[in-house]
């Protein structure tokens, strides 16, 4: 195995390819091993001019499987190298490859110099990584001929297909104006709550997730503001984004972006998405890398673009689309039953106005909001007047306002209950009645009442924005930028796409993607690898136990392994990732026989589904297989569950309720017991999800057990080590936890 110090210099064959390694580098270490087989020279000059001949790497390339083409093309992507470790992550997603495939492939290419294995040391102090790097006089060729062979044929341009005008920044406006009317909550680290994100996700036709993304980028650019626990709307900070008069972070790449997507012919989404990873990594050091978060990032940046978009055999094609937005218009029109349409070519700042005083229906092309004596309130509140709204419903569409709709507009202006919290904690309402309608909901933190529309507070609590909402009035006031604004998303508007940006290879090799000839088989996957090394750090009942499951496990891994291939993303990789990290998990699964296997996992949709389902109630007798029997009557003894640091199955069943604590106390590792591991990890996706506080009673052998206040923010999985990642509520300071210390966890609260 080759090996460097550092990572290649700055430029090599191209500068895109600034990874790859010289084989002056190596020509000592693989002339003797593979050069005879190859037909090489001894000479080391002389064979990296052989090596260098189109022809040459072209029999090479014949000499692989055909999905290893696919892995070449992720080291291309990555600059000619790449960690071991994020290849096969990568691969893993792109061509659906195990582990065992994997380092099949390595030593596949590595006999035809097609990829080389380096141990690369970054840190005088720490072990070499493993780095898989192309040979630098190869890598242009290789480059050529793999670019895009993982990406769907693009369909030929339509001339008749009408051009459609850029309606992102009116999207854009319209879903941060929404949170005026749709109740999102803030945490503590200035990031949307991603529970409270549903409501909006729902309307939206997006994954949670996405839109948690693009409303963490308006906070961080100081759009979207805290009113309390909750997110409001900036509306100076708005007006000037909808007008052009300012960018957000976004924004920057949302202008390279839209360079780099022709105009003439259509790409494949995924390539610019792949671009945008591609340029991101290059300025983070490989064991820092976070591949699925830069991949949600650049799918969210890329969805900002004002692109044309085609659906052809179920993938996702863009195109660069016109401006063609009207200006001071709608494009549109308002009904008498209270709907307003926004047309795809509406003026932003029109749009905006509108939806601060219209609470959502529907996002499509066209935008569907309805006026509500609610949404007049809120945008009164915002700052906007009345006239303000009048206007901009006047310049919707050609035909104006209806009579009955501008009537009742006027009339809820007028009788809008808004209040304007003060530092001196104290409410002034617009009305005697809102002033009541606040009373009530506060109850006995009002202290006092000096006129008909003031009241005074004791002291200002955190929940206070919500109790009014509650009551129905609406609070007016600056709302406060939660962060300053970000420049990761920053990019240099000449910076030129990468030349393999919707490159297209030739039919024949795309056919060969195919190709897996030769590959290791899926039956030993990691799940039961991992129960088989297990089996030999113990003696007796329970290696039986670890042997038995590893046994189910290698029949029915290839099944779980397709199933999960055929989620979405990010959900196919949970299920893999917790398969090779807690493979006990999925017993009540792998005891029963392959139909019932099938008919689970058809009804089932993610993880949580799938372990909710096996662990609802015991699978009856007829749906097991003999060793399934076995290993389930295995699992209730005593030694098993010993070892296995599960409870045994009398308190499995009849567990006690955890014991109350006293309000703010903090509590004592005695005071919760150890939990089954199906529960730690379900109160850990929960804690995660709702980015809630949690009690960690976590053991090591240089602290004992002990209880640890923390922030959960993700369960890393790297290699088979599983570490909780979370900030320290008490200190501030990031903390990581290895999963099999942690005990048991508890929600604050």
């Amino acid at each position: 195995m080759a090996k460097r110090t550092k990572h290649a210099g700055p430029s090599r064959s191209t500068d895109e390819l600034y990874r790859t390694i010289p084989f002056e580098e190596i020509a000592h270490e693989v002339l003797p091993v593979v050069g005879r087989a190859l037909g090489l020279p001894e000479d080391a000059r002389k064979a990296a001019k052989k090596i260098a001949d189109p022809a040459w790497i072209d029999a090479r390339l014949a000499a692989v499987p055909g999905v290893a083409l696919g892995v070449l093309e992720i080291l291309v992507e990555a600059g000619g190298a790449t960690s071991a470790e994020l290849l096969a992550q990568e691969a893993r997603r792109r061509l659906g490859l195990d582990e065992d495939q994997i380092a099949s492939l390595h030593h596949a290419l590595q006999p035809q110099l097609l990829a080389i294995g380096l141990h690369v040391r970054t840190h005088p102090v720490l072990p070499p990584t493993l780095e898989v790097a192309l040979i630098d006089e190869m890598a242009p060729h290789i480059a050529s001929r793999v670019s895009g062979i993982t990406l769907p044929t693009p369909p030929a341009p339509d001339a008749d297909e009408p051009s459609l005008p850029d309606s992102s920044l009116r999207d854009l406006v319209a879903l941060l104006a929404t949170s005026a009317h749709v109740p999102l909550r803030v945490n503590k680290n200035a990031t949307v709550n991603m529970t409270s994100c549903k409501k909006l996700a729902l309307l939206l036709g997006r994954p949670e997730q996405d839109v948690a993304v693009q409303i963490d980028a308006a906070i961080a650019d100081g759009l979207l503001g805290a009113q309390g626990t909750l997110l409001a709307p900036r509306l100076e900070a708005l007006r000037a984004l909808a007008s052009g008069a300012r960018a957000w972070a976004p924004s920057s790449v949302s202008s390279v972006v839209s360079t780099w997507v022709p105009h003439d012919r259509w790409i494949a989404r995924e390539s610019v998405v792949r671009a945008l990873v591609a340029h991101w990594s290059e300025a983070i050091p490989d064991e820092q890398i976070d591949l699925f978060a830069l991949r949600r990032r650049a799918v969210s940046a890329v969805e900002q673009v004002a692109l044309t978009t085609r659906t052809h055999e179920e993938h996702v094609f863009v195109r660069r689309a016109p401006s063609g937005i009207a200006r001071g218009s709608g494009d549109g029109h308002v009904t008498p039953s209270f709907e307003v349409m926004l047309g795809p070519a509406a003026d932003p700042e029109l749009a905006l106005v509108i939806a601060l005083a219209t609470e959502p229906v529907r996002f499509d092309r066209v935008l569907t909001r309805r006026i509500t004596p609610a949404s007049i309130s809120a945008a009164l509140a915002l700052g906007l007047s009345a006239q303000e709204i009048e206007r901009a419903l006047e310049q919707v569409g050609r035909h104006g306002v209806p009579d009955n709709v501008r009537a009742m507009v006027a009339d809820w202006a007028k009788s809008a209950r808004t209040a304007t919290v003060r530092q001196v904690s104290m409410i002034e309402t617009s009305s005697a009645e809102a002033a009541d309608a606040a009373a009530r909901a506060l109850g006995s933190k009002v202290v006092a009442r000096p006129s008909p529309t003031l009241l005074l507070i004791d002291g200002t609590p955190a929940s206070l924005e919500s109790a009014l909402l509650k009551a129905g009035v609406r609070v007016a006031g600056a709302i406060a930028p939660l962060a300053e604004r970000s420049s990761f998303d920053r990019m240099d508007a000449t910076l030129a796409p990468p030349s393999w940006l919707g490159a297209q290879p030739s039919p024949e090799l795309r056919a060969r993607i195919q190709d897996r000839t030769g590959l290791a088989a899926t039956r030993d996957f990691a799940p039961a690898r991992a129960l088989r090394s297990a089996a030999k750090d113990h003696v007796g009942p329970v290696s039986r136990f670890l042997e038995l499951a590893a046994k189910l496990w290698t029949a029915a891994t290839r099944e779980l392994h397709e199933w999960a291939k055929a989620l979405p993303d990010d959900d196919g990789l949970d299920v893999l990732d917790h398969a090779m990290s807690m493979p006990l998990d999925f017993v009540p699964w792998i005891a029963r026989v392959p139909r019932e296997r099938k008919r689970i996992l058809d009804r089932v949709k993610d993880l949580d589904g799938l372990l909710e389902a096996l662990h609802a109630e015991p699978p009856p007798a007829a749906s097991l297989t003999a060793d399934g029997r076995d290993l389930l009557r295995q699992m209730g003894s005593r030694d098993v569950l010993s070892a296995l640091g599960r409870p045994a199955l009398e308190g499995a069943t009849t567990r006690d309720p955890e014991p109350p604590l006293a309000p703010g106390a903090r509590p004592r590792a005695q005071d919760f017991p150890v939990q089954d591991r199906v529960a730690l990890r379900r109160t850990l996706d929960e804690a995660i999800a709702a980015q809630r506080a949690i009690w960690v009673r976590v053991s090591s052998k240089s602290q004992g057990e002990r209880v640890v206040s923390l922030t959960p923010e993700r369960v890393l999985t790297r290699g088979n080590e599983v570490t909780l990642l979370g900030t320290d509520v008490e200190s501030g300071d990031g903390r990581s936890f290895p999963l099999a210390n942690v005990l048991a966890v508890r929600l604050h609260g």
